[in-house]
Parts: structure tokens; sequence; C-alpha cells
């Protein structure tokens, strides 16, 4: 059956096919922090099921605001690895390094973390981190994961961080203490370090000895000296110290009203001197003369 066409009509053409949509543009190169995304999970799966432990642990010892390198050595430098390094109860990675990106390095690392210089003598996942707190305190694990072979890492190397701090004072006695015969009082020394400071008590460079009339108590803290007679007074010194170091205090207990004198050259042909009166004026102390102490 032949079909025809109205007149005047040309013959039905089919229409030309459409444009190809244009090729979609180029995607951005990952970001670093993409990147780093992508390490945690790889390494999440790679060291899945790896046991470690602390059986071959190694101990440090690094000074509060110094530096201190943390080895961890790399069994097959020529293969491509990442270097991933743990603290302990902390759920993401402290730094991550992998080469060609900027390393990972947790917030509270930032700027204090990093890996060592490959020419030293350390392993080449080591890590050097300065400015050392006393938060850094704990254990720390290293792992080297090799990508061109499934699941091949270097066994995670445990270390132990301590931080030690020298002894600072957080509590000391007024470096004057005015008292009266029959006076009680208690002179109090108080200081914070890593290991914890010991605290001594001296007096006229002799070591402060309990008595009936004096004690020693809360670790050395406070020096109790009760109705306090003329042997008593005099320069007290406490002394706070640990293994990193040792600070101390100077503490003098003298008796109100206890007079003294100091020399001051007024006139290059006589001296003057000048009587110093602790708690009161005596009367029979000119004005100009004498210079009322504090209480």
């Amino acid at each position: 059956m032949v079909r025809r066409v109205g007149h005047g009509a040309s013959p039905l053409t089919p229409p030309p096919p459409a444009p190809p949509p244009p090729p979609p543009p180029p995607r951005p190169p990952p970001s670093n922090m993409a990147v780093v995304s992508l390490l945690v999970v790889l390494l999440g799966l790679l060291s899945s099921g790896a046991c470690s432990q602390y059986g071959d642990a190694e101990h440090i010892t690094a000074i509060l605001g110094e530096s201190v390198v943390l080895n961890c050595p790399v069994s097959q430098p020529k293969i491509a690895y990442i270097i991933q390094w743990k603290k302990q109860h902390h759920k993401i990675p402290i730094y991550i390094w992998y080469e060609g990106y900027d390393p990972h390095v947790e917030e509270n690392y930032k700027g204090r973390a990093s890996r060592v210089n490959p020419d030293t003598t350390f392993g080449l996942a080591s890590l050097n981190l300065t400015s050392v707190k006393e938060e850094d305190q704990g254990w720390y694990e290293c792992k080297v994961f090799y990508l061109d072979r499934t699941g091949a890492t270097d066994n995670g190397t445990w270390i132990h961080l301590d931080v030690h701090a020298p002894p600072r004072f957080t509590t000391t006695p007024d470096d004057v203490t005015y008292v009266n015969i029959g006076d009680s009082i208690i002179l109090n020394c108080e200081a914070e370090g890593t290991p914890k400071p010991e605290i001594f008590w001296y007096r006229d460079d002799k070591t402060v000895d309990p008595s009936e009339t004096v004690g020693i108590f809360n670790d050395g803290t406070e020096l109790r000296i009760n109705k306090i007679r003329d042997e008593d007074i005099g320069d007290y010194v406490c002394v706070a110290r640990n293994p990193e170091g040792r600070v101390h205090h100077d503490a003098k207990v003298v008796i109100a009203g206890e007079t003294g004198e100091v020399l001051a050259s007024s006139h290059p042909n006589f001296t003057l001197k000048v009587l110093v009166v602790a708690g009161r004026t005596p009367a029979s102390c000119h004005p100009d003369i004498c210079v009322q102490g504090e209480n």
C-alpha cells in the first residue's frame, strides 16, 4: 500500500540526532584532608586483626619544655610506605606521614610533631616531639604500612614517654614574719613537679628538727612553731627537691618591735645612722631619724 502525502507537503524526514552532552569538567585533585581521611580508613583496614602489646616496649624520659625523639625503624625503606603514630586512648592517629602529601598532625601536636630527618641515626619512622608538655606523657605506638604488599607491616613499636618537670613553688611563706614571744605560727611551703618534689626545712643552715614546740606536717609543707621562744627567732629556708632540680625560698621570723640600724651616707664628712624600728617607734627616737617599720 502506497502512502500519499497532502497537497504541497514534502515527504517526512527523521529529525537530526541530538548533539552529544559536553564532557564533565575535570575532577579537582583530592584535598589533603580527603587524603588523610582515606589514609585513616586504609590504615584501619590494614591493621585489622593486628595484635599489639607492650612486651618489647621502650621507656624514655623527657624534660618539660624540651624535645624528645620516639624511635621507630623502617625495615624495607625501598617500598612505598605509610607511617602512623597513635597515642593510647586517642581515636585518631596523632601523626600520619605519606610521601608526597602534607602530614596529618593532631591538633594538640601541631607545630610540635614531625618526622625526623632521614640523615639522623634514628629509624626512618621516628617522631620528633618538641616543647614537651606534661599531658604528652603516656603510651605511643608506631606502625609502618607497606602499600604494595597486602597486610604487610612492621609490627607496632610501643614506647612509653615519661615527662619530668623540675620543682616550682605554688605557695611560699612571707619573706618576713613578725611575732611576739609566746605566739604560734605556721610557715606554709608547697611545690609541684614530676616526680613530686620533697619539701625540707632549714634554719640557719641546719635541718629543722621536730621538738615539743616545733613540728613538720602535711608531707613537709607546713612548719609549725608553737609558743615561740627566743631561740626560735632566725632565718628559715624551704627547699623543694626532685631528681630534676631544686628551688628554695627564704623566710625570716623576727620579734615585733626589734630594732636595727641601717647606715646611710649623706655627707662626705660624716655618716648618718638611721634607726629602723619594726612595729613601733620608741618615745626616745627623734622623728627626723627614725623610720617606722611595718608589722
